[in-house]
């Protein structure tokens, strides 16, 4: 027996609804100390280049 579209989509909106849990918040990996304050930060909390990691607290960001 096929489903309706509608059935279908009732379906999919409770399973989702009994599956929700909340968003972690994302924090990276620390993958770099910042050379200013010697604090470990992650690849979107800086910038890393190949010679120096500064964070954005120290850059100004």
């Amino acid at each position: 027996m096929a489903f309706t579209d509608e059935e279908k989509r009732r379906w999919h909106d409770e399973k989702l609804s009994r599956e929700r849990r909340p968003e972690p918040g994302y924090r990276s990996e620390p993958i770099a100390i910042c050379i200013h304050c010697q604090n470990p930060f992650g690849i979107n909390e800086g910038v890393i280049s190949g010679e120096v990691a500064l964070c954005d607290l120290c850059n100004g960001d």
